[in-house]
């Protein structure tokens, strides 16, 4: 069972989409990455009490010549089918589904990186 990190929100989120979803209706959101071949995809899944997945995705790609070469975002939605097939073709577990809310007012919390982070190291 995975569960959603400050890494996932400070690494790939935006604050501006989870608002967005919020005022939508959405009620709860997950995270998951997986892979495809040579292409990753990272998502926060945002659900809403209607059954639809809104989705913010990262694309990338891993061209033999280079490194992992990010694509930008996306914004989609699904039905649950929809998203089901989008999950196993990358082989995608989600982590467990937190409160949308809760997540959106401490976001400045959850994204602060912690002090072992901020602590310059000796040199």
């Amino acid at each position: 069972m995975r569960f959603l990190s400050n890494c996932d929100l400070i690494d790939y989120g935006n604050k501006e989409a989870f608002e967005r979803r919020l005022q939508e209706g959405y009620a709860e959101v997950a995270f998951g990455m997986g892979r495809r071949g040579r292409s990753d995809l990272c998502l926060f899944a945002f659900y809403h009490p209607n059954g639809t997945i809104a989705t913010y995705e990262h694309p990338a790609t891993m061209p033999f010549w280079s490194g992992l070469v990010k694509q930008g975002t996306i914004e989609k939605e699904y039905n649950g089918e929809g998203f089901q097939r989008l999950t196993d073709s990358y082989g995608i577990e989600m982590s467990v589904r937190v409160n949308l809310e809760d997540t959106v007012n401490n976001w400045e919390i959850l994204t602060k990186k912690s002090i072992l982070e901020e602590t310059p190291k000796p040199k």
